[in-house]
């Protein structure tokens, strides 16, 4: 079987300024109005990833737990770092501070609200890169609260506010500390915490001064195991698992090509309990993994799913397929992932290689 080829780095960048020969549209017109060769490569494997997601320095954190029929039980810790300056005077006492949510995702029972404890992170850490399996120190627990409002304020107890208030009003509050942990309690949804309307904020007499979130990372922990229907593979954000592609295109080698389209079906809609929702992942990336593990994944395409479908092409997924039937440089294989600028658990059943009709194809146009 003729290996999987990786783009090199310049190739990428002259691609992110080519046209798209042939769009979704043109290889339909292409096939039915030329006598283009169509050959449908075999997909060797189509199967779950251990990999373990990246879920720090997102637009959102996830906390809770969510007990899903399907997909399992899950659980999600949010971490925050907070950056910013006082701006009352050094003889301003603080009377109050507030650390301030947005909700703009939830998962689960959403009758159910969410619980949980409050700690301060006790040492520094960086979300580029940061994994869902990430472990930080924690100092004890400050305080239990519930999150039911897509609004919340929590409101930090006097005697953490007393000990802190210098560094508050310092010049060494982002160097010496290290943000609030937000540890679930056994909860029926998992919610998301947009942190770009979050903030911590310290009030005085004179005024108040808002701290901006720095950095996020979520820790996500799967406890059972998904109960998935036959013939189907599970993908499902942050919790995995994700999915590993691997075609054989011996029968293209070393052929030019005029298009590429990497097709995915996916399962309806399943049902649900009364009152629980489950996001569906709407969109997908498809990822390179180089041989050299010193080399980064690079994105090969983005798809969103339409009508039960995931087609992957255009300009950059064209010229891939093509740079790997002339046998330039090795991958180990593709991946499937979820966009991560933003944290999620969306699932999606996608239909397996054992499927007649829906099952995972690549196709390639070749020249008249």
């Amino acid at each position: 079987m003729h290996a999987l080829r990786l783009f090199c780095f310049s190739l990428l960048l002259i691609l992110s300024a080519c046209s798209d020969p042939i769009t979704d549209v043109g290889l339909d017109l292409l096939e039915d109005e030329t006598s283009a060769q169509v050959i449908q490569s075999p997909i060797v494997s189509f199967s779950e990833s251990s990999r373990t997601d990246i879920t720090g320095a997102a637009g959102r954190v996830l906390v809770g737990s969510v007990d899903d029929p399907l997909t399992g039980q899950i659980t999600a810790n949010a971490f925050l770092d907070y950056e910013g300056t006082f701006d009352g005077a050094p003889s301003d006492e603080i009377t109050e501070v507030r650390l301030i949510f947005s909700q703009d995702y939830r998962y689960g029972d959403t009758l159910q609200s969410v619980t949980l404890g409050v700690h301060e992170i006790l040492e520094e850490w960086n979300d580029r890169g940061g994994q869902s399996d990430t472990q930080l120190n924690l100092d004890s627990e400050l305080l239990t609260v519930t999150l039911s409002d897509l609004r919340t304020t929590i409101i930090l107890p006097d005697s953490w506010v007393q000990e802190h208030a210098e560094l508050l009003k310092g010049d060494e509050f982002d160097a010496k500390f290290h943000g609030f942990a937000l540890i679930q309690k056994e909860n029926g949804q998992v919610i998301g915490l947009n942190s770009e309307t979050s903030s911590l904020a310290v009030v005085t007499s004179s005024g108040t001064s808002t701290f901006d979130v720095a950095a996020t990372l979520t820790q996500i922990n799967r406890l059972s195991t998904a109960q998935v229907p036959d013939g189907l593979v599970l993908f499902q954000d942050g919790a995995g698992p994700f999915i590993d592609l691997i075609f054989d295109i011996e029968a293209s080698k070393n052929k030019p090509i005029n298009g590429a389209v990497v097709s995915l079906h996916a399962l309806d809609r399943q049902p649900t309990p009364q009152h629980f929702v489950r996001p569906v992942a709407d969109s997908l990336d498809l990822i390179a993994v180089p041989v050299d593990d010193d080399l980064v994944p690079f994105r090969v395409g983005a798809a969103q799913l339409i009508n039960g479908e995931y087609r992957f092409t255009g300009a950059v997924v064209n010229v891939f397929f093509q740079s790997i039937i002339f046998g330039n440089q090795e991958v180990k294989h593709l991946e499937l992932r979820a966009p991560q600028n933003v944290n999620s658990l969306n699932s999606v059943f996608l239909y397996g290689l054992d499927d007649r009709d829906k099952a995972p194809s690549l196709t390639l146009i070749l020249p008249p």
